[in-house]
């Protein structure tokens, strides 16, 4: 017999063993850590920034907030965007949910823009879901906040 046949010979488990390794990584990504994080990845705050020379456009994907639930500060060339989205019931009374995606709680996100905005002229409109921000181009001596439409 050659070397290669007798190392295979001596280490029979070699691939249970590999198999095993597979299973806790299953098991890993069933347990309740690996699932927070998942649900943390998606209630993400979806968030899209076009820009041409005299201002920001920002389009952030929330819904099921209401735009009572909405708040934009903006501070200098920072933006912040927070949203609050309450559960609400949507079962049947006595049924329990077997699956369910939509992400209930609070939202935020934070983005840091080239330029400073001009706080005074800046716009906020929101719409099935989608918070449209066109933030002007300029400097901004203190944060305010922007009244949503």
């Amino acid at each position: 017999m050659d070397r290669v046949s007798n190392t295979r010979q001596l280490r029979p488990l070699e691939s249970l063993r590999r198999l095993q390794a597979w299973r806790q990584m299953e098991d890993w990504m069933r347990g309740a850590r690996f699932r927070r994080a998942a649900r943390n990845a998606a209630a993400r705050m979806r968030v899209d920034v076009d820009e041409n020379e005299r201002e920001y456009v920002v389009r952030a994907d929330v819904p099921g907030v209401r735009k009572e639930d909405l708040k934009v500060r903006l501070d200098g060339n920072q933006v912040d965007i927070s949203a609050a989205a309450s559960e609400e019931q949507v079962h049947e009374p006595g049924a329990s949910a077997v699956y369910s995606e939509r992400y209930m709680g609070n939202q935020r996100r934070i983005l840091t823009l080239a330029h400073e905005i001009d706080d005074a002229h800046a716009t906020a409109q929101y719409r099935h879901g989608m918070l449209e921000l066109h933030l002007p181009k300029r400097g901004s001596p203190s944060g305010s906040s922007v009244p949503i439409r």
